[in-house]
């Protein structure tokens, strides 16, 4: 979705979600990954990535990039 957001024309990953691509694709950019996944999981592949569930939980790329800047700034605070 932050690719989305930055408007990006081109994608690579060396891993990506099977969602992520899809979501990419869909949108018109031209994405390529090494490797696909189901999901993205956490450090230790008990859960899904923090960043990943919070994607999930958002309905547009700007409200993501806005729950991620207030994210950061409470951290640097």
């Amino acid at each position: 979705m932050l690719c989305l957001y930055a408007r990006l024309a081109s994608v690579y990953a060396d891993m990506a979600s099977q969602g992520a691509l899809d979501l990419l694709k869909e949108q018109g950019i031209d994405v390529t990954s090494k490797r696909i996944v189901p999901n993205i999981l956490n450090y230790d592949g008990t859960d899904f990535c923090p960043f990943e569930k919070l994607a999930q939980s958002t309905t547009s790329p700007s409200q993501l990039f806005l729950t991620l800047g207030s994210l950061f700034s409470e951290v640097n605070e």
